[in-house]
């Protein structure tokens, strides 16, 4: 499992690895420590996805996480889905990599 930083907006600089479950289709960020960082997907009720997408958050507390992670060559950006009439959200490929930065 490796590790990555983040550079919150707020201005702190994180060091963090993930997990996945690719069957629930859930990537969450903890800090190093072992502490909840934040969840990166969200779901999205009447929305069928292939096999390796996910819906990922981008709003509030999750500013700038999926640049980074699309950086990292985790996520791969697809296309956008409205999920209310205020938000739009990245539908994402999940790519092989993230493996190297899961937790097992």
């Amino acid at each position: 499992m490796k590790t990555f930083t983040y550079n919150a907006t707020y201005g702190e600089t994180e060091e963090l690895f993930l997990t996945y479950d690719k069957k629930e289709k859930h990537i969450q960020l903890y800090t190093v420590e072992g502490e909840p960082y934040a969840t990166v997907t969200t779901t999205c009720q009447g929305k069928r996805l292939n096999e390796n997408e996910v819906v990922v958050k981008n709003y509030s507390e999750n500013e700038g996480i999926p640049e980074r992670l699309i950086e990292l060559g985790i996520l791969t950006p697809l296309y956008s889905i409205r999920i209310s009439p205020w938000c739009t959200v990245p539908v994402c490929r999940v790519e092989e990599k993230i493996y190297e930065y899961a937790e097992k």
